[in-house]
């Protein structure tokens, strides 16, 4: 540190350059009253405060990344922050008062790609916060505005808003002078920064609110809505009005919950896309190995292609894939001519969907659909199988399975990591109908009918806790599928079929909480899937097989299901 004194009874210049500053009495700088202090500070950190008494002058200059902690109010005549950092110490007492808080004032405020980190409760219109005051004079240039959330729940501001940087005695700041250091979110509501009142008072102030108007300001005082945000997304061409602003956070962890459902259905799949055929009468026959002990394993995999129904509109664009093996524990016969399966298996998926969804745009004047950020997720599946098996093919499947989610979903400012469980219980069946239609050919209707249950655990984003909660409801499926059973002089046996399936689900619907703000989740769907595929038994001990498909919504354009093409393929070895 170097200090000179030019006149120590009126003026002093100081100046610190790679230094660190650290007061025993909690002053930095000290300019008293009928003295002028220069203060430059170069890459230097600082802590304490810095006053001036009336009368006095005080000059400080921040640069070369200097961070200066400012532990106490304080004032300066002239304040530059060149590519500095001023950092407001967090309250120790009660957060919800202003009293807790700090304040920073100076005459003339300049920054130049300056930061200054302040704490907000981030709340309604009267919540405190720390504050730079411009009295007099001017700020100008470019400072970088960092607000930390003093566990503030979030709230709707139905006036000018959360005051951060406040003029008085006819000072100005400059239009650009001030802006957010990425996103400020309290609840489900982010803020945004704005210069001047609603009404046009305090033009000169900047202020943090979590609504917009549009159009003309409506004649009657606005009504502060109940937490839970309303389910559908806003109409094209806002009426006037006040609106709620929304982040990505919204769109991106309100469709973490549909993407772990669909998972848990692609891994359970339906008898036929887990095993093949090679199971049924109809392929086993008199081969005492057809009804062996068996090995088998398959991969799978689908579009993520959803539009589900919360207020931030999320729709999905990716993919997920699979491994699953598994084997049979026992089978035999209790009933003459029934025969019977019973077995584990265990899972592995990988998912990756990106997400476009509703934002503030940044002019705060409406809302604007854009990519929101992306979700990644592994799941980790077990389940335990029993088919059983009748005299004339028709079958009757039975599955429980358990999943473990791990993740993330991330968007530009956030990442939230994703802990969660899911479980699935499945009963299906499916009776086939000899018809001279072709070589051994089957038509095959099925049901199925699948009670599915998904829950993650509350995480922080960095912005506040996210509670993505629980999704649980039924699940129908009915389909028909042809077959046909093409057999060859050296034993080798061909299944081609083909067939269609409808899907429902009703009502699995969710909450996701931001802090104490509720944001509804719709997940209704009626999809109809198309396949076809093949069982092929290659000799007694092995057996390929395969389904393609596609799967589109038939409900509401709005609140439509996974849609896109899937497939799987495996192979099973008996024995």
């Amino acid at each position: 540190m170097h200090q000179s004194d030019q006149n120590t009874a009126l003026s002093r210049i100081g100046r610190v350059s790679n230094a660190v500053a650290v007061t025993n009495n909690n002053t930095l700088l000290e300019t008293v009253s009928g003295a002028s202090t220069t203060f430059n500070a170069q890459a230097s950190t600082l802590r304490g405060v810095i006053t001036t008494a009336a009368g006095g002058i005080s000059t400080v200059t921040l640069a070369q990344n200097t961070v200066w902690t400012m532990t106490g109010n304080s004032n300066a005549t002239n304040l530059t922050n060149n590519s500095s950092e001023i950092i407001f110490t967090p309250p120790t007492a009660d957060p919800t008062q202003l009293s807790s808080y700090k304040t920073l004032i100076a005459n003339n405020y300049g920054g130049a790609g300056g930061l200054i980190t302040l704490n907000t409760f981030l709340g309604n219109d009267t919540s405190p916060s720390d504050r730079l005051v411009i009295n007099g004079g001017a700020a100008t240039g470019s400072t970088t505005l960092r607000v930390l959330n003093t566990t503030g729940p979030g709230d709707q501001t139905v006036a000018n808003g959360i005051l951060l940087v406040q003029t008085v005695n006819n000072a100005t700041t400059a239009p650009g002078a001030f802006s957010l250091a990425g996103e400020v979110r309290g609840g489900a509501y982010d803020y945004f920064l704005f210069r001047g009142g609603i009404n046009g008072n305090a033009p000169q102030d900047w202020f943090l609110r979590s609504t917009f108007d549009s159009g003309p300001t409506p004649p009657d005082p606005p009504i502060i809505p109940p937490p839970i945000l309303p389910p559908d997304p806003p109409p094209d061409g806002l009426p006037p009005g006040s609106y709620p602003i929304i982040g990505p956070g919204l769109a991106t962890y309100g469709s973490v919950q549909p993407m772990a459902r669909q998972i848990g259905l692609a891994t359970l799949g339906t008898l036929n896309q887990r095993v093949g055929d090679t199971m049924t009468l109809l392929n086993a026959g008199t081969d005492p190995n057809g009804w062996g002990r068996s090995d088998w394993a398959r991969v799978f995999g689908q579009q993520i292609n959803g539009h589900y129904q919360p207020f931030a509109d999320p729709r999905t664009d990716g993919w997920l894939a699979g491994f699953q093996g598994g084997i049979d524990l026992w089978r035999g016969s209790t009933i003459p001519g029934h025969r019977d399966s019973a077995g584990l298996y265990f899972a592995y998926t990988q998912a990756r969907a990106d997400v476009t969804g509703l934002v503030t745009n940044p002019a705060a004047t409406g809302y604007m659909l854009t990519h929101t950020g992306t979700n990644d997720i592994q799941a980790y599946s077990a389940g335990g199988y029993w088919t059983h098996y009748g005299p004339t093919g028709w079958y009757l499947d039975a599955i429980l399975q358990g999943t473990l989610y791990r993740g993330n979903a991330t968007t530009q400012f956030t990442q939230l990591p994703l802990k969660g469980a899911g479980f699935v219980a499945s009963l299906e069946t499916g009776y086939p109908i000899p018809l001279p239609l072709g070589p051994g050919f089957v038509l095959e209707p099925q049901a199925q009918i699948i009670w599915q249950r998904v829950s993650f655990d509350e995480a922080n984003d960095g912005l506040g806790p996210v509670g993505l909660g629980t999704t649980s409801g039924p699940i129908g499926r009915l389909g028909l599928r042809g077959q046909w059973n093409i057999a060859s002089s050296n034993g080798m046996l061909l299944q081609p079929y083909a067939g269609v399936n409808y899907w429902r689900s009703w009502g699995a619907g969710a909450d996701t909480t931001f802090g104490i703000d509720q944001v509804l989740l719709l997940q209704k769907m009626q999809t109809v899937e198309t396949f076809v595929g093949f069982t092929g038994k290659l000799d007694k001990s092995y057996s390929v097989y395969a389904q393609f498909g596609y799967q589109f919504d038939v409900g509401s354009t709005v609140n439509a299901g996974p849609q896109g093409a899937k497939g799987t393929a495996g192979i099973r070895y008996s024995w």
